[in-house]
């Protein structure tokens, strides 16, 4: 399976690598390789042993297989990231696909090796691993010492990609292209490529490209001359002027019209715009950055967007993760703009409970960070005068996500206490799915009872259900109590 290398030895141990594979021959050929190249090595043939060994010690570095015998390697990959010594990951398996690469390198892995690997190869990807890991922490840490430099948070390993991939952009003078869902945080991270390049002292003007009028769109763009047209009473300069010597952001530029894009093109190249009703082009020296919540490829596919265009704009592309790919950073969001948000509005400083912040956890949040942020802005309003704020004052469907999320892990036993869904590849029977719709049933209905306080308008407002439902489902699970019958 493996070809055989042989190493001369280093003087001293490297560094401490977790091996997880469930085949026994290749743990002992991979350990006996890195350990002939100095390296301290700990393996393990499950997953749930490669998590304990892990915990247990610090790596800098996993080699983790996909298929185990209880889990996935992929989908455990978040639980190792969180580790303190934050190893980098490499995927070895024998059944490497698509799917599973594109998964992996998402999630952060260093590189996806297909079984069977040489062993010099395999050495080899684990010493630039090593050394790549030793790069990312001095970014880190240069970084995110400084969130409040650029404002965007987090330690999470899409986070810290995002934070190397500015740190490596800013001092560019190459076009940049954010991709991302709306309330990602786009526009922070053109901010703070700006802040930190070479023209940080200059304008930094941004253009919504979803607002222009079409009709309108060159004068905005590119100014104009007095008398171009009936209302021009004196020549404006257009925003791309104003961007001079400083950086021009093009916010969703996937709006930007058709018919404009050759134009804005030939400014790109030329450095050159000739405002309405001129004659003589005026320079222009600005460093580009566009943004965009829509797929430009597909969009250049179909015809709707240019492609030189499109080539032009990503010379460097940063994708902003959604918030569901990195909740771990959600804690950190909170404090980050809790403590913002409280310095506005004049308001001491707030602490969270566990509970609120598990809550936070399970939502989904459509509207990514943007959401988040006018989510703590209305409940820190709410309750201007209370230190510690609880899940109790997050609003209903934010709590009831957060306790579905948790009742689809249990299902209710025969005295109707619940218990846990056993886990993958266990022995006990899985529950049925009635019985887990049942216990979820349930514990909505005891939540919307107390959020609606006996109001029966505000209960049919909650649950978008009729009167004559809601009663049916009460007497279904037993809940026609004092709560229910003043409804």
């Amino acid at each position: 399976m493996y070809r055989r290398g042989l190493f001369r030895k280093r003087n001293e141990a490297m560094s401490k690598v977790l091996v997880v594979d469930d085949d026994a021959a290749v743990r002992d050929l991979v350990r006996q390789a890195l350990e002939e190249a100095s390296h301290t090595v700990v393996t393990a043939g499950s997953l749930s042993d490669g998590i304990r060994a892990a915990q247990g010690s610090s790596f800098e570095a996993v080699l983790l297989d996909i298929r185990l015998p209880d889990g996935s390697g992929i989908g455990a990959m978040p639980r190792f990231h969180r580790l303190a010594s934050q190893p980098a990951i490499i995927i070895m398996t024998a059944y490497g696909g698509r799917a599973d690469l594109e998964k992996a390198f998402s999630q952060g892995a260093f590189d996806f090796l297909v079984k069977p690997v040489a062993i010099a190869d395999l050495v080899g990807v684990v010493d630039r691993a090593l050394a790549n890991r030793a790069l990312r922490q001095a970014f880190g840490t240069k970084v995110l010492d400084r969130p409040s430099d650029h404002g965007l948070v987090g330690t999470s390993p899409p986070m810290r990609k995002v934070l190397e991939q500015l740190e490596l952009a800013a001092p560019s003078p190459a076009s940049v292209l954010i991709v991302g869902e709306t309330g990602t945080g786009k526009g922070v991270l053109a901010r703070a490529i700006h802040a930190r390049s070479p023209r940080h002292c200059r304008p930094f003007v941004t253009v919504d490209c979803a607002a222009l009028p079409e009709s309108l769109v060159e004068g905005i763009l590119f100014g104009h001359e007095r008398g171009a047209f009936t209302s021009a009473d004196r020549a404006r300069p257009g925003l791309v002027q104003q961007a001079d010597g400083g950086t021009l952001f093009l916010d969703e530029v996937g709006e930007l019209p058709l018919s404009l894009q050759k134009t804005f093109l030939r400014v790109l190249q030329e450095r050159n715009v000739l405002p309405l009703g001129g004659k003589q082009e005026i320079p222009v020296d600005f460093r580009l950055i566009a943004a965009s919540n829509r797929n430009l490829a597909d969009m250049t596919a179909m015809g709707a967007f240019r492609s030189d265009l499109f080539f032009r704009l990503r010379t460097i592309e940063i994708r902003m993760p959604a918030l569901r790919e990195h909740r771990e950073d959600i804690r950190d969001l909170v404090r980050y703009h809790a403590a913002r948000l409280c310095k506005r509005y004049g308001m001491p400083d707030k602490a969270f409970s566990p509970a609120f912040f598990t809550a936070l956890e399970h939502h989904e949040w459509p509207g990514n960070v943007r959401e988040l942020v006018h989510l703590l802005e209305q409940v820190l309003t709410m309750n201007y005068g209370i230190n510690t704020v609880d899940d109790h004052d997050l609003p209903t469907q934010i709590r009831v996500s957060a306790r579905l999320e948790a009742l689809a892990k249990v299902v209710p036993r025969g005295d109707g206490m619940p218990v846990a869904v056993p886990a993958p590849g266990s022995s006990e029977a899985f529950p049925r799915f009635q019985d887990a719709r049942s216990a979820m049933e349930r514990q909505y209905l005891e939540e919307l009872l107390r959020a609606a306080a006996g109001s029966r308008k505000k209960a049919c407002q909650l649950s978008g259900l009729s009167r004559t439902r809601i009663f049916e489902l009460l007497r279904k699970h037993d809940l026609l109590g004092h709560d229910a019958r003043s409804l």
